[in-house]
């Protein structure tokens, strides 16, 4: 639940704020031109160093995978990430409709 929640609420988030911005779709090429930015790259590390963060941690303390709030945390965490992903694919899906 807390992976989903978090994948919806970070998804409605980005879908509003219309990152990226600068999308535009090309119909003669059928392609989308979509500016470079730091923002993808920065959810890939962040979501790169939370995954590691968690095999560490559950290497060192092994009984932290049966405590929910690590469990539900890094949930939350995933899904967030996550959904700030599929928040921006849906505004560049959106630019071909427009």
């Amino acid at each position: 639940m807390a992976w989903a929640g978090g994948l919806a609420l970070s998804a409605l988030v980005v879908r509003r704020l219309g990152w990226p911005g600068q999308t535009a779709f090309l119909p003669a090429q059928a392609k989308f031109r979509v500016p470079g930015s730091w923002g993808p790259l920065t959810l890939m590390l962040s979501l790169f160093a939370a995954k590691f963060a968690l095999g560490t941690s559950l290497a060192l303390h092994p009984d932290w995978a049966a405590r929910l709030p690590v469990a539900a945390g890094f949930s939350l965490l995933f899904g967030l990430l996550g959904g700030a992903f599929v928040g921006r694919a849906l505004n560049i899906l959106a630019r071909s409709r427009a």
